[in-house]
């Protein structure tokens, strides 16, 4: 016979149960108070009861919210829940496994893959987890059908744990308010099948907003504000008071409010009158979701797990004026889509008239999109005043409701309760964004620019360069056609002195064609020095739009401010206020196969520039851009008139050529690209993009008399087109002219030696006279035209350009032993120096 007492050591046994450990054990216990510590208010108890045995295990399961999908701490549809399942040994001695755990997923949830997982406790403490792999065919569910076999042995008075996630369907999916979760442990050697189960309940919840309605049109419009600290309540009684088990819910700082963990039913949601007093929103509710007749309330039928966010609640301030201070950035008085609202400026009753505003003057300052409002109004007349001092500088007025003559005021009469929602102030900014995109051809990041230099020598320019200013000086600068030094200003090509040959040219005064250099008022040997002609070498990109980017998701909308390149590649975005702006070219505009090389700031290859407008306009927000294509080459002397340049035939430098992008045969200054042909007639377009390009001699720059002998289209009509794939070099765009000027004359036998031709002496045969071009004394064949006197020692060089020769005998050529009598110019140097016109020979 055994025995043991069992006692609790603070002498109460009051409710203590006693379980045996072996289910073949049947006893008898005396249950009553220690002798030693009875007292007679505390006498012995039960006597004889019958002690049951005890289970040698037990299992049990529960869930937890793993992810709160909606963050409103009940269970709901979307959460992810943690099951957590339970083997409990109540054995003394250790139970060898495994142990089966069996579990049926219901269709309300759906199993997260590679959730499952078993640990064991070991000594009081949790071991290590281990994953359960999911089942590889069927169901991924490793618990489901005949369940799993966690191996391991349990420890007495240990227990064992499994868990697995799983995750709530949608509303629309659910077959009721619960999720019922069944499934058993099996404690083996003892012959256990222990049931398990777990229901959760699915809440829904209600709620929205309490707001400002401005305008009173039930509507919530932008720039509404909700109204804080209100009570909403879940009147279950329907008695319009709030009682101690009702739900209530105070709106935050938005206005917003929500009930959660609901059940499906009908609800009779309620504002609290009370608030709406204290709020100032007097005037009564303009909306609730089952209409104002039943004020302040609304009756609301929710579903199984719905989340109903359309209970929303209106009211509006007593009489009201408002509406919108707004950027006006077409000066029309009109607001059109995208022409945003000014934030930050005050709006204020001008009680007293005086056109400032006064601390006890109702004022907002304007937000959201410039819109503001004024409330708790009685009936009457006042003055609207536009606080000026908060505007931006530079803020010129467009529109207000009685007209900008009484600027940044309007006179506004309000009925009592009523809203007058047009009281409405236009703006334009001052300031300006722009310059330029500009094909940046030597890729430098600077818009390059041509400056030729010219001498003026007593009031005559040396076009020529030649130290003096003669009747050789004929041509162009630019546009302005200079006859033997003077300007023609009538640009009439004949009498360059005459008194029509006056005004202004490159910033000096013309005075009967002459240029006052000293700006004396009249022309003396005085006017001598240096005028300077300079014109942009890198033309503009036409036809480019460039906007500002405002809310900065680098694609042109249709209401942001923008601008359209014109010919000469200029654009400018006007009526900006100051601030930061983000300027970006549209790449979709630009031609194909640009490539960028230059914005205001880095880096320069974003089609973007972040530009500040500080009290100023912004000119120089430019765009650089080249290409990889090119065309061009040589503009050449065909001497022999063949279409062909043939070797010794020499190019013709200081030829304008220019891409005609408009086609009208005409050189558009500043607009359309040139290049000048170089000292070997060779000229080059670089970084065009592909497509098709005329280009055009500009025959007044070619030397005078010149006749057309090839073009690459053979039409003859200085002009070709060319088509440029990307990237292309095109090397083949030649020009061929054939000049009419020469020099010729005789080499003779100056047998008396007096330096005259007199009768009777021969000429010499065979000797080379050559035009020196280089002025080097030596006969080069590759680009000095020459020629052999013949039988009679006559010799014509012709098909020269005009301007300046020195022909010259190539004394290697001469008989041996002869010496020199005469040349034209006297120096007996074999050679002689003169000057060509068109034509002369």
């Amino acid at each position: 016979l055994e025995q043991l007492k069992i006692f609790d050591p603070d002498g109460d046994q009051s409710g203590m149960l006693v379980y045996t450990l072996n289910p073949s054990v049947r006893i008898a216990a005396a249950w009553g108070q220690d002798p030693a510590v009875a007292t007679v208010a505390q006498p012995g108890l039960d006597v004889a009861s019958l002690v049951p045995p005890m289970r040698e295990g037990d299992g049990g399961k529960r869930s937890t919210i793993a992810i709160d999908a909606d963050a409103d701490g009940v269970v709901s549809c979307g959460d992810t829940l943690e099951y957590d399942i339970r083997g409990i040994s109540n054995a003394r001695t250790n139970i060898p496994g495994p142990f089966n755990v069996q579990d049926n997923l219901p269709s309300t949830v759906t199993y997260v893959t590679g959730t499952t997982r078993y640990r064991f406790m070991v000594g009081g403490a949790w071991q290590a987890w281990t994953s359960i792999v999911d089942n590889g065919t069927g169901s991924a569910f490793p618990l489901d059908g005949a369940g799993f076999s966690v191996p391991g042995n349990l420890a007495a008075g240990q227990q064992f744990q499994v868990v697995f996630r799983a995750t709530i369907v949608p509303r629309e999916s659910l077959t009721g308010s619960t999720i019922e979760n069944t499934g058993q442990v099996e404690i083996s050697p003892y012959g256990l099948l222990l049931p398990i189960s777990w229901t959760d309940t699915i809440y829904g919840s209600l709620g929205d907003r309490v707001w400002s309605d401005v305008n009173g049109d039930g509507v919530q419009d932008a720039g509404e504000n909700g109204i804080p600290n209100i009570d909403v309540y879940l009147d279950y009684d329907s008695d319009g008071v709030r009682d101690a088990n009702e739900p209530q819910s105070t709106t935050n700082a938005s206005g917003s409010y929500l009930f959660t963990g609901l059940t499906a039913g009908t609800y009779v949601v309620r504002v609290d009158n009370a608030d709406i007093a204290a709020a100032n929103v007097g005037y009564g509710p303009t909306y609730d979701l089952d209409g104002i007749a039943t004020s302040h309330r609304a009756s609301v039928t929710l579903g199984i797990a719905e989340d109903k966010t359309d209970v929303d609640f209106g009211y509006r301030i007593g009489a009201s004026v408002g509406d919108r201070v707004w950027m006006d950035r077409d000066n029309d008085g009109v607001q059109e889509n995208g022409e945003p609202g000014i934030n930050g400026v005050r709006v204020y009753l001008d009680n007293d008239g005086d056109g400032v505003w006064d601390a006890n003057e109702p004022n907002t300052i304007t937000s959201g999109d410039g819109t503001w409002y004024i409330g708790n109004l009685n009936a009457g007349t006042y003055l609207v005043r536009i606080d000026t001092t908060t505007l931006s500088v530079g803020a010129t007025q467009t529109y207000d409701r009685d007209g900008t003559a009484t600027a940044h005021r309007a006179s506004v009469t309000l009925l009592g309760a009523e809203h007058r929602a047009d009281l409405d102030f236009g703006y334009r900014g001052s300031y300006s964004i722009g310059d330029l995109v500009w094909e940046d051809t030597d890729a430098n990041g600077v818009v390059s620019t041509t400056t030729t230099n010219y001498n003026v020598i007593n009031g005559r320019i040396d076009l020529n360069n030649s130290g003096s200013a003669d009747n050789s000086d004929d041509g162009f600068i630019g546009t302005m056609r200079i006859i033997n030094g003077y300007v023609d200003i009538d640009n009439d090509n004949s009498n360059p002195t005459d008194s029509g040959d006056d005004g202004s040219f490159l910033g000096y005064t013309i005075i009967d064609g002459s240029v006052d250099v000293n700006n004396s008022g009249s022309i003396s040997n005085g006017d001598d020095g240096t005028i300077s002609y300079s014109v942009t070498s890198e033309t503009g990109i036409a036809n480019v739009r460039v906007y500002l980017d405002m809310n900065g998701n680098g694609v042109f909308d249709a209401i942001e401010p923008s601008n359209v390149t014109t010919a000469a590649g200029a654009y400018s975005i006007g009526n900006l206020f100051n601030g930061t702006y983000t300027v970006r070219v549209n790449a979709s505009t630009l031609p194909s196969s640009y490539v960028q090389t230059y914005d205001l700031t880095s880096p320069s290859t974003d089609h973007t520039a972040t530009v500040v407008v500080n009290g100023a306009n912004r000119t120089d927000a430019d765009f650089g851009y080249r290409n990889d294509a090119s065309l061009g080459d040589l503009i050449w002397n065909d001497r022999d008139g063949d279409g062909v340049r043939d070797a010794g035939e020499p190019g013709i430098p200081g030829v304008w050529v220019y891409i005609d992008a408009d086609g009208d045969n005409y050189f558009d200054q500043g607009i359309e690209r040139y290049t000048i042909t170089d000292l070997t007639g060779f000229y080059r377009f670089e970084n065009l993009a592909a497509g098709t390009y005329s280009v055009r001699v500009e025959i007044a720059t070619l030397p005078q008399g010149s006749t057309q002998t090839y073009d690459l289209d053979a039409a003859l009509d200085h002009e070709t087109n060319r088509t440029l794939t990307t990237s292309q070099e095109a090397t083949d765009v030649d020009f061929g002219y054939r000049a009419t000027a020469g020099f010729s004359d005789r080499v003779w036998n100056d047998s008396n030696g007096n330096g005259t031709q007199d009768g009777g002496e021969a000429g010499i045969a065979n000797v080379r006279v050559y035009a020196d071009i280089n002025g080097n004394g030596t006969f080069e064949s590759a680009t000095e035209p020459a020629v052999l006197t013949d039988s009679n020692g006559a010799y014509l060089i012709g098909n020269l350009v005009p301007g300046t020769y020195t022909a010259r005998v190539d004394v290697s050529t001469l008989p041996a032993g002869m010496t020199q009598t005469f040349d034209a110019t006297g120096g007996l140097d074999h050679a002689a120096t003169f000057t060509l016109s068109a034509t002369q020979v």
